[in-house]
């Protein structure tokens, strides 16, 4: 058959034909996954393990052996390689190239990180397997308070990571959205969020601290572990039974754990005999008085007990520029497999719109700190420049009609053809 001679002879049919393929290839166009680096398998990760305290000879005799003892039992395991520092075990484990299913490797390697736990020095944290390092960062946002209000009244690092959690919620079931009737815009919740993973970095834990005299401490008869065993057993979460009624069913516990500093002061660390005591300062027992003890409680001993935080900090963010710099919180999330980056930049413009209003304060500010998405949005207009006439070459062919090329393309033309 004469492709060229019935492209001439039957025009109609060939205009359709082609219009139909410009059609689907721009549907698919428009709605194909965008990403700014491209999806790949990554079959590497690493199991480490932390044992503060012991030399490298120790961590590879005592845990890096018998990790890799456990990783190479793993059928789909290509190659396993460890190295030992000084408190510190990381073990790389390598899948086979061919293997499809890594996330079910990994979860095999979970498996057998649990079992071999147990042979683990006692002081060993217990190995964790990492398999997300290959991810990379959609967008990052910091969040942080603005200068000016902040010289009236600053917020606390307790108090940005509560504001911040709050904008991770709504990052996190972000989705695509329609309009409805009355103009309001509403996710579709039978479509998949776009967020797989979100990260936040710049969080202060808060800690207790419990301070008292060195001098004072070495007159106490209480130590550090007995005084961390006491408090231990004091701070429980235990359910205490159901007591059931024709109407109602009530669940009861056990009011045992701390709420608040008040309550770690209450501690009772220790009890004295009152008759001892008074044996003691030259009074003899009276049989017509009882014996009891009389408790000791935590403020009795001058120890005091302050809420702060973690010193050092794991990790300290701030944002500003040349003229201003205030603590932040970074929130870094990836995508999810076939999402579009590009919707996404715009469901994350859409909450930021009307944070202020809804679930943030005035004075916090949101700022992109990683423009993934405009680099990848300000590679669309080539594209589509490059598409259009890429097929009216095809149209032109197909029709028999002469084309003599296109234009050339400068650089003082803006890049447009």
């Amino acid at each position: 058959m004469n492709l060229p001679k019935f492209a001439l002879r039957h025009k109609p049919i060939v205009l359709v034909i082609a219009l139909l393929l410009f059609c689907a290839g721009l549907n698919v166009f428009m709605n194909a996954p965008r990403r700014e680096d491209p999806e790949f398998q990554i079959r590497e990760a690493t199991v480490t393990t932390e044992w503060p305290g012991a030399n490298a000879r120790q961590v590879e005799e005592l845990i890096s052996d018998k990790i890799e003892k456990a990783a190479a039992n793993i059928k789909q395991v290509r190659r396993v390689q460890s190295r030992s520092y000084y408190g510190r075990s990381v073990v790389q484990v390598s899948a086979l190239f061919d293997e499809q299913d890594t996330p079910a490797v990994w979860t095999k390697l979970r498996a057998e990180m649990k079992l071999v736990e147990p042979e683990l020095p006692a002081a060993a944290n217990s190995p964790q397997v990492d398999d997300n390092f290959g991810d990379t960062a959609a967008l990052v946002l910091a969040l942080y308070q603005d200068p000016e209000r902040a010289k009236e009244q600053t917020y606390t690092p307790r108090q940005l990571e509560i504001l911040a959690k709050r904008l991770r919620d709504r990052l996190m079931d972000l989705r695509p959205m329609v309009e409805r009737d009355d103009g309001r815009m509403v996710p579709i919740t039978t479509d998949p969020a776009y967020v797989a993973r979100l990260d936040m970095y710049g969080v202060q834990h808060e800690v207790i601290y419990l301070e008292t005299d060195a001098a004072l401490w070495g007159k106490l008869h209480l130590t550090s572990d007995l005084l961390q065993r006491i408090l231990s057993e004091r701070n429980v979460i235990t359910p205490a039974g159901i007591l059931s009624t024709d109407d109602y069913r009530i669940n009861t516990r056990i009011s045992g754990n701390f709420d608040a500093v008040r309550e770690i002061n209450s501690v009772v660390v220790d009890r004295i005999a009152v008759d001892e005591d008074r044996s003691n300062e030259g009074q003899t027992p009276s049989p017509d008085q009882p014996d009891f003890d009389l408790p000791v409680n935590l403020s009795d001993l001058n120890i005091a007990v302050k809420r702060g935080y973690e010193d050092p900090p794991a990790s300290i963010v701030r944002f500003g520029n040349p003229e201003y710099s205030a603590p932040a919180i970074v929130l870094s999330f990836t995508m999810k497999p076939g999402q579009n980056v590009s919707w996404l930049g715009d469901s994350v413009d859409w909450v930021l719109e009307t944070a202020n209003e809804t679930f943030l304060p005035p004075d916090i500010r949101v700022a992109k700190v990683s423009l993934a998405v405009s680099s990848i949005q300000s590679t669309d207009s080539p594209s589509q420049e490059i598409f259009c006439p890429g097929f009216m070459v095809n149209e032109s062919t197909m029709a028999g009609t002469e084309y003599s090329g296109f234009p050339k393309r400068t650089m003082d033309d803006g890049g447009s053809w």
